[in-house]
């Protein structure tokens, strides 16, 4: 994958995310990914394990931009709701948390395997370093 100057997180209607991220990708406005959690579950038919995907956040997608980066219109996108900014005429653009979450699935192209755990009296805790 190639370095980004910006993140923007999508809200899309669910169920339409690889739709946004393949018309993004192709378009070359930017390159989009949405979270993935993989599963590995055993499968009779196979006699063995297969690994299974569903997306970790429905309706999520994050478009990582370079800096040159003219602003783009992503309501226009079919199955966009809106891009998620911050507060009223807020940055689009990701940062904090935010931006370290979405650095961490830039690292793993989307695709969460598993996310260490850690059992705290009678809670789990996810003990990831992004977490």
């Amino acid at each position: 994958m190639t370095e980004y100057g910006h993140v923007l997180c999508l809200f899309c209607k669910t169920g339409k995310e690889q739709g946004v991220v393949q018309a993004i990708n192709e378009s070359g406005l930017g390159r989009a990914i949405y979270p993935q959690r993989i599963r590995r579950r055993y499968s009779k038919a196979h006699r063995g394990y297969e690994q299974e995907r569903a997306p970790l956040l429905p309706g999520y997608v994050f478009v990582y931009l370079t800096d040159g980066t003219l602003a783009v219109e992503w309501r226009q996108l079919s199955g966009v709701i809106r891009a998620l900014g911050y507060g009223e005429g807020g940055q689009d653009y990701l940062a904090g948390s935010d931006l370290a979450f979405a650095d961490w699935l830039w690292q793993r192209d989307g695709a969460i395997e598993g996310v260490k755990v850690m059992e705290a009296g009678r809670r789990i805790e996810i003990v990831d370093s992004v977490f």
